[in-house]
Formats: structure tokens, C-alpha cells, sequence
């Protein structure tokens, strides 16, 4: 299976249009597919998160996109965990906003 670059975007609930525009710049980007959810970033129980996670552990992500590094978490604990997979899987993380690409 080649990997692929998956785009994750994430709003707390109500946020449709951010999520729109989230959604618009990750596929404007690159992103060949774009997981959503709609929950606050503290939580780890996100569906969007559970199957970027998944994807990445089972070497389906090249590289996970996303429009600024809080929308994958709001913890810095939470977000060294999935660097930490990421780095495991030879997964990339680029963060749009702040034109970073961390490996």
C-alpha cells in the first residue's frame, strides 16, 4: 500500500466554517484525504484522531498536515506522543501556518 498524505482539522463544536477553511488549505496543500473532528483538542478520545493513529501505525501516512500544531492537541504531552509515533513510523507532521515539516 503506498503511503499518502492524510490532512487532520479539528474545531470545537460549532466551528463549521474554520473547519471548512481548514479543510479547503489541507487539500489545497496536498492532502489526498482529510480527517475531522469536532471536540475540544484536550480530549484523546477524537474518531478523526483514533484513525489518523491508526493509519500511522499501520504505515498508511507519509506525512500527517495540518493547518496549525493545536489542532492536534492542546497538550503537550498528548502532542510528544504522536510525534513520537510519527518519528517510530517514518511519518512527517507538517504544520502549514508555521511552514514547519518536523520528522
Amino acid at each position: 500500500m503506498q503511503r499518502r498524505i492524510i490532512g487532520y482539522a479539528r474545531v470545537n463544536h460549532g466551528g463549521e466554517s474554520s473547519l471548512n477553511r481548514q479543510i479547503a488549505q489541507l487539500k489545497a496543500a496536498g492532502a489526498v484525504e482529510v480527517l475531522v473532528d469536532m471536540q475540544a483538542g484536550q480530549s484523546t478520545e477524537r474518531t478523526g484522531l483514533k484513525r489518523l493513529m491508526a493509519m500511522i501505525e499501520s504505515n498508511q501516512v507519509e506525512t500527517v498536515m495540518v493547518t496549525r500544531v493545536d489542532r492536534l492537541s492542546r497538550s503537550s504531552t498528548q502532542l510528544r506522543q504522536l510525534l513520537d509515533v510519527c518519528r517510530d513510523k517514518d511519518a512527517l507532521v507538517q504544520v502549514l501556518s508555521q511552514d514547519l515539516l518536523l520528522p
